[in-house]
């Protein structure tokens, strides 16, 4: 039920952000307007990225490239990668090809670093900067 529930207030807050709102001359309102083939074609983005838990398969979209993602073969294992502009997937500076001898069939964005739930908005970001930072520092040793 949380799930469903999480859906519908993604498509809530999709359509407020795509609402237009005409106002009268008094300030009283005239009309709402929601493009309807946008929403529509957001709505079922929504409802296909909860259905897979995130996961977007090859043949609908690629990742943008240098982004840091996550890949899937056919056999269901997963490690972290990065496109190429050729279309081919890196990891640790290794090209995967072929993941282990079968086809990657989908990816998802990594998904955001932990953070205790008792910061407040403006603490995570400062908190994921950080941790970015130090990770980034253990890199160039």
């Amino acid at each position: 039920m949380q799930e469903l529930e999480n859906i519908l207030e993604e498509i809530k807050d999709m359509l407020e952000d795509n609402k237009v709102i005409e106002l009268d001359s008094d300030g009283t309102l005239n009309k709402c307007v929601i493009d309807v083939k946008l929403a529509w074609s957001s709505i079922k983005d929504i409802i296909r990225k909860h259905r897979n838990d995130g996961w977007i398969p090859i043949g609908e979209r690629l990742p943008d490239v240098g982004e840091r993602i996550i890949v899937c073969n056919e056999k269901g294992f997963r490690c972290e990668a990065m496109m190429t502009e050729k279309g081919k997937y890196f990891r640790y500076g290794l090209e995967l090809g072929e993941l282990f001898g079968q086809k990657i069939v989908a990816w998802r964005p990594l998904p955001e670093p932990y953070c205790p739930e008792s910061k407040e908005p403006e603490e995570r970001k400062e908190w994921k900067e950080r941790i970015l930072r130090d990770f980034m520092k253990k890199g160039e040793r």
